[in-house]
């Protein structure tokens, strides 16, 4: 998954901050770095198979996600239906949420 600007941006200023704790230091990054892919979103493959669904992934781009599919992505019996997915994480893509009809 290629990096974008921003996120090099967010990485480098928290590398760059004060931290008094550099365990505390890599909680920050870790979880910036989690947030920021999951915003962008990830592509899987779902399978349904056998009465239950399975999901692979994350690949960086639809053509990765498809070109899996027969390779890592297999399944256990000829009638399986599955599809390549977008998944976002719609708590951090902003785009998504919707905070007006929040519980």
């Amino acid at each position: 998954m290629k990096h974008r600007p921003t996120e090099i941006k967010v990485l480098t200023e928290l590398l760059e901050s004060e931290a008094d704790d550099t365990q505390e230091l890599a909680i920050k990054i870790l979880d910036s770095m989690v947030e920021l892919k999951w915003s962008r979103g990830a592509y899987c493959v779902l399978v349904y198979d056998l009465g239950s669904f399975f999901l692979y992934g994350p690949f960086a781009n639809k053509q990765e996600a498809k070109r899996a599919i027969g390779k890592t992505v297999i399944a256990s019996t000829a009638g399986a239906k599955g599809d390549v997915l977008l998944v976002r994480d719609v708590f951090t893509d902003k785009r998504l949420s919707n905070d007006d009809n929040a519980a």
